[in-house]
């Protein structure tokens, strides 16, 4: 388990669906974020992610994570630390994915369009 910057933000309350596949999400997580403009300054921001147990079935950094929260249904007392290693882990991984770009253009295209 790595621990970059500030913790992310996990919410099991009002999880969004997916906008993949528009299911009902799992688990939201949020965390800062940011990049450097056209004159090399820092844009700060925040990057949120939903878990999906259909889209992120097959996703190696996600699949213990879905696989705890199916057999167990919530976060105990019990299953706490794991369920902090390992969500601590998946949104590492996603800490280091490059955003799809056919994603963005679809995203901008819907907040243009006022659907986003």
């Amino acid at each position: 388990m790595s621990n970059h910057g500030p913790l992310p933000v996990h919410s099991f309350d009002a999880v969004p669906d997916c906008r993949r596949c528009d299911r009902p999400g799992r688990l939201h997580a949020s965390f800062p974020h940011s990049w450097k403009n056209q004159k090399d300054k820092d844009v700060p921001g925040t990057r949120a992610f939903v878990l999906c147990p259909n889209c992120d079935a097959q996703d190696p950094d996600a699949t213990e994570l879905l696989s705890l929260l199916a057999v167990c249904g919530s976060v105990t007392p019990e299953n706490i630390a794991a369920f902090a290693d390992l969500a601590d882990d998946w949104v590492e991984a996603l800490r280091l994915r490059l955003p799809d770009l056919a994603v963005l253009v679809a995203e901008e295209d819907l907040w243009q369009r006022g659907e986003l």
